[in-house]
C-alpha cells in the first residue's frame, strides 16, 4: 500500500493538493483503461486565421480541427494563489521544521512548495543546505528531480523520477510529480497510467486527476466513467464537472457541456468554469451571453489572458466596438506578442466595412510602443 505522504502529517499533505481537494476522499473502482500502445494526443497550435473562437469544424471529438480556448486548467495552482496563503503555506512547513521533527523530510517538502511558488533563489539556498545532509538514496533523487525540474529540464527530471518509481509506485509524492511532468510535455496517456496505478493501490482518490488525463487526452469513454467517479468521491472538487463538460463539447454535444460548465459553477466559480461557459455561448452566437461570462471571469482572476482575448471578440461580435477597442488594448500591453489578436481583429472590421477598422491599426502601432 502506498503512503499517502512523505511522512505522516495530514496538514502537510493538504498543502501539496490545490486547495480544491483538501477534503476527504472515498474508494472506488478503477476504470477501463486504453492500450498502452496507444499514442498520446498533443494539443495543437491553433492555425485559423480568423476569430481566435470558432466553432468546432471536425467530426464530433476530433479536437485537432476544434481550437477552444479552455481546455486545461490554467490557473489553479499554487503560483496563483494569493501572497498570503503561500506566506502561510511556506510559515506551516518552516514552524514544523523548527519543532525538530522529521525536518530532511519536511525541508524536502519545503523545496517542493518552493518549485510550485516558483522562488527559484529561495529554492537554491535550500537545496544546497539539504544536500549537505544525510539523505535517503531515494530523498536524494527526489531532491534532484525538484532542482532539474525548477531549471527547466523536464527530461533530467522525468528521467529520474521514472527509475526512482520503476518498478513499482514507491511513494505517492514522486508518482504525483511524474505525472505533473508528463501533463506539461503532454503526455496525458503516461500520465493517466500513473492515476491509474495510484487509484488501484489505494483503492481510489485519484479520479479527478485521472478525469483530467483521460479528457485531455481524449479518452472520452473512459473519461466521462473517470469523472463520473471523481464527482462523487470528491464532490467539492468543480473541475471533475468541468471536463466532462469538455468531454461533451469536443464530441459536440453543446447543450450538455453548458450543463456541466452551470453545474460546476454551483459547486465553486472558477475561472476555467466561467471561461469554458462564456466560450460555449460565443460559439453558439449568443454573445451578450458570453460577455457576461468572459467578466465574471476576469473579476475572478484578472490575469486570464484567455478570458480577456475572449471578451473582446464577444464584445466585437455584439457589436460593442467601443468597449473591444479598450479589451484589446489591454490585451495588447498584457503581451505584446498578443498583437495578432488586434490584427485579426482589424481583418474581421475590414471584411465588414466598419469605419472603426482604423482605429484597431492604430492600436497595434500603440502596442509596438
Amino acid at each position: 500500500m502506498v503512503k499517502r505522504s512523505l511522512f505522516s502529517l495530514g496538514i502537510l499533505f493538504c498543502l501539496n493538493l490545490s486547495h480544491h481537494r483538501c477534503y476527504a476522499q472515498s474508494a472506488d473502482a478503477p476504470p477501463t483503461m486504453p492500450d498502452r500502445t496507444i499514442p498520446p494526443v498533443t494539443t495543437p497550435t491553433p492555425t485559423n486565421t480568423g476569430d481566435t473562437l470558432e466553432s468546432p469544424k471536425a467530426a464530433p471529438g476530433k479536437y485537432e480541427e476544434y481550437q477552444s480556448i479552455c481546455r486545461t486548467n490554467e490557473y489553479d495552482h499554487i503560483f496563483y494563489f494569493s501572497e498570503d496563503l503561500k506566506n502561510k503555506r511556506i510559515k506551516l512547513l518552516r514552524d514544523k521544521i523548527s519543532s525538530g521533527k522529521d525536518v530532511s523530510k519536511i525541508k524536502i517538502r519545503l523545496l517542493k512548495e518552493y518549485v510550485d511558488q516558483r522562488k527559484t533563489p529561495a529554492f537554491n539556498e535550500l537545496y544546497s543546505e539539504v544536500k549537505n545532509m544525510k539523505l535517503t538514496p531515494y530523498e536524494n533523487s527526489l531532491v534532484d528531480a525538484y532542482d532539474a525540474y525548477q531549471q527547466k529540464k523536464l527530461k533530467v527530471a522525468r528521467d529520474i523520477l521514472v527509475k526512482l518509481i520503476a518498478p513499482n509506485i514507491k511513494n505517492i509524492e514522486s508518482a504525483k510529480f511524474l505525472a505533473e511532468i508528463y501533463k506539461e510535455q503532454g503526455n496525458f496517456f503516461e500520465a493517466a497510467q500513473i492515476y491509474y496505478d495510484l487509484n488501484k493501490q489505494q483503492s481510489g482518490g485519484f479520479y479527478d486527476f485521472l478525469c483530467e488525463a483521460l479528457i485531455l487526452d481524449s479518452h472520452h469513454a473512459d473519461g466521462e466513467k473517470a469523472c463520473q467517479k471523481a464527482i462523487k468521491e470528491t464532490p467539492h472538487n468543480p473541475y471533475s464537472v468541468v471536463f466532462l463538460g469538455i468531454s461533451y463539447r469536443e464530441k459536440d454535444m453543446r447543450v450538455e457541456a453548458i450543463e456541466q460548465f452551470t453545474n460546476s459553477l454551483k459547486v465553486k466559480e472558477t475561472e476555467m468554469g466561467l471561461t469554458c461557459l462564456a466560450e460555449l455561448y460565443f460559439i453558439d452566437n449568443k454573445f451578450a451571453a458570453a460577455v457576461k461570462y468572459f467578466e465574471k471571469s476576469l473579476a475572478l482572476t484578472p490575469q486570464s489572458a484567455r478570458a480577456l482575448i475572449g471578451l473582446g471578440w464577444a464584445q466585437l461580435k455584439d457589436k460593442n466596438t467601443k468597449d473591444a477597442l479598450l479589451t484589446f488594448k489591454k490585451v495588447c500591453h498584457a503581451d505584446r506578442k498578443n498583437e495578432v489578436e488586434i490584427r485579426k481583429a482589424y481583418k474581421y472590421l475590414m471584411a465588414q466595412n466598419s469605419p472603426e477598422a482604423k482605429k484597431f491599426i492604430d492600436l497595434i502601432q500603440t502596442c509596438n510602443e
